[in-house]
């Protein structure tokens, strides 16, 4: 951007007048239909609903679906520490796109180690505790491609479990611990 609008400098010819106006119009839509078509890339919405077996799964980030997890962390029955920060990160994990500002806040939000959990039909489940890295990361946030999702609250522990698609359930745990909330584990059972 900053090379087009240094080529729009005014000349004393008129010609190169002209030319340079000319141009910095036309430069100047090129970079706006480079720049729509960009932001476009990440605001292509995930299906609305996916088949898993007999069931219809619901994407996770429509109104609906956030207003839920929202009322499922606020209920005083769940007795969540701080549901409204859960929230956020619960929305951060689902919605959330793999962009710096997101993927700086999860890091803020990880725990110490991370528990995983891998399971496949038919082969035995891995268990392993990780120090979270950059590629842990950045694998999280699903930027809306998660259905069906659901969050059991048990005060200062929260699971949050999806569909990432039609035969792949991830779970993600979250712990309330030294005055926020953090994730400290994280599943993945595949058919």
């Amino acid at each position: 951007m900053l090379i087009i609008l240094a080529g729009t400098r005014v000349r004393a010819n008129g010609f190169r007048r002209r030319y340079n106006k000319e141009m910095s119009k036309n430069h100047l839509l090129l970079a706006l239909c480079c720049t729509l078509g960009a932001t476009s890339a990440l605001a292509v919405p995930p299906a609305p609903t996916i088949q898993a077996g007999s069931e219809t799964l619901v994407n996770a980030c429509t109104p609906g679906s956030q207003a839920a997890l929202r009322k499922a962390l606020q209920a005083p029955a769940s007795k969540v520490s701080e549901p409204t920060e859960a929230a956020k990160l619960v929305h951060a994990l689902l919605c959330g796109y793999r962009l710096s500002p997101n993927l700086a806040f999860l890091r803020e939000h990880m725990g110490r180690t991370v528990t995983r959990k891998d399971s496949a039909t038919g082969s035995d489940e891995e268990t392993a505790t990780v120090r979270p890295d950059a590629e842990l990361i950045a694998a999280l946030p699903r930027a809306g491609d998660a259905w069906g999702a659901e969050v059991q609250a048990y005060g200062d522990e929260v699971v949050l479990t999806y569909w990432r698609d039609a035969a792949t359930v991830e779970t993600r745990t979250l712990a309330y611990t030294g005055g926020r909330w953090r994730i400290v584990g994280i599943g993945s059972a595949a058919d």
